[in-house]
This record gives structure tokens, sequence and C-alpha cells, in this order.
């Protein structure tokens, strides 16, 4: 009988551990206490509210509470990127230089370019006009977005949009100079088209707006000679004619666009 009632005892024996288990158990979780097997490494944010990232570079821990993270502000925690200017990592440069421009040129005339400028920029139109002023606002750092340099991975929408403002208008005024066979009166500084944050959050929208309509008044009235051998060096595409220009504004809008895709999929978490 004793054998018997053993598997009994064991039975018993096992309801009284796992009931001790989760009695203890209960009593670490209202004193804070996390078993060492249990605990959990915080994910790095890439988005915080103000613009700041949770994780800076040097890995130091901060305290993730919603309280903080509110409460960070953008010039606290600056994530460290690179320098403006420093330009691309080699194989996108290689890749931009002599596969995706000639491609892009070779497949879009000038008004096809023209027109996939003006797409991509109902798509940023799209992406800008729901938000509010303090989202445009909010900085996000981003990554994965293939043609954008490290200092430029850290902007809000205002500032993505303003950069778009500030280039389109010097890809339009170049690729109509050389169009017309003469030297442009704009250079081409890939740290000083960076966005200085002057455009005022609320007009952001209505000053892109008009920015596109401009752009396809100037590329279809003002051109000259859409093959024009004319040339002007791009820092990263080298000696480039007006139409590759074209091709390289619609480009640029495309990129941006992902970036501000990117951004905007961060502030709705």
């Amino acid at each position: 009988m004793g054998k018997l009632c053993l598997p009994v005892q064991r039975a018993d024996d096992a309801r009284a551990n796992k009931f001790a288990h989760a009695t203890r158990r209960a009593k670490n979780a209202q004193l804070g206490i996390v078993p060492p097997h249990r605990a959990i490494t915080p994910r790095p944010l890439l988005y915080a509210k103000g613009g700041a990232p949770a994780h800076p570079r040097n890995g130091v821990a901060q305290d993730l509470s919603p309280s903080k993270v509110s409460a960070m502000s953008m010039d606290e925690h600056p994530p460290a990127l690179g320098p403006p200017g420093a330009g691309l990592p080699w194989t996108q440069a290689f890749v931009g230089r002599h596969v995706l421009l000639p491609f892009v040129r070779w497949t879009h005339s000038w008004d096809r370019a023209r027109e996939f400028f003006l797409r991509e920029g109902r798509r940023v139109l799209a992406l800008a006009e729901p938000l509010d002023h303090e989202k445009m606002a909010t900085r996000a750092l981003v990554r994965g977005v293939i043609g954008i340099e490290d200092s430029s991975r850290y902007w809000s929408v205002a500032l993505a949009v303003e950069h778009l403002i500030i280039v389109g208008d010097t890809m339009a005024e170049i690729a109509i100079s050389l169009s017309q066979d003469r030297e442009p009166t704009v250079g081409v500084d890939i740290a000083g088209v960076k966005p200085p944050g002057s455009l005022p959050v609320g007009e952001v929208v209505s000053s892109y707006r008009k920015f596109l309509a401009d752009f396809e008044r100037r590329m279809a009235e003002e051109v000259g000679d859409r093959r024009s051998r004319r040339r002007l060096n791009h820092p990263w595409f080298g000696e480039i004619d007006a139409h590759q220009w074209a091709c390289l504004a619609a480009l640029h809008q495309r990129i941006h666009r992902k970036q501000i895709e990117a951004i905007v999929k961060g502030l709705k978490r």
C-alpha cells in the first residue's frame, strides 16, 4: 500500500512546491525583484518625443520611463553622427554614380524626369500635411535609407522638407543654366545645403507646395536645349549635363521622401 500511495505523495509535493514558487514570485513582483534569467535588456529606441534618441551611441543606459523620455531635449543627447559633407559609403557612391543615375538618365526623358520629381513631391505633401506642428518639428534618428549621408539621419519632417526646397531650387537653376549654355550662378556644396531650420514649421507645407509649382513651371518654360553638352561637377556624381541634373533632382526627391516616411512611421509608435 505504501508503494501505491507514493505517486499520490509525489503529486501532492509537486503541487505544494508549485504553490510556494508562485507565492514567492508574486511577492518578488510586488517588490520589483526580477530573477536574473528573466531580466530583459531594453532595446534602444530610435525615436523619442522631442527628437532625442533613448540611447546615445556611447551605450550608456538612460531612464526610459515615459516621463523621462518625453522630457528629453533635442540638444541634451544628440546622436554622434558624421560631419556634414562627409559623403556616402563608397558602395552607395559607386552604385549611384555609375549605375543608378545613368540608368535613370537612359530611361527618363526630360519631361518624364520632371513628372518623376513632381510625383515624389506630391507624396511628400501627403505625408507632411496631416502632421501637427509638434510632430512636424520632432527629430527622428533613421537608418536604412540609402542615399543620405550620416549627418542627415537625425532630422525632423520640417528639416527634410526645407532641405528639399533648398536643393530643388539649386538643381533647377543648374539644369536650366546648363540647358541655356551658360555657367550656373550657384555652385554645389553638400555641407552648405543642409537645412538651417529657419523655415517656420507652420509654413513648411505651403512653402513646399509653392516650390513644387515653381519647379514645374521653370523646368517647362525656362529650359533651353535639353541636350546641351555643357556640364557642371557634382561632388558625388562628377561632371553631369542638364538632363542628368534633372534626373538627379528626381532621385533626390525620392531619397528624402523615403526618409520622411521613416520619420513619420517612427512618430506613430
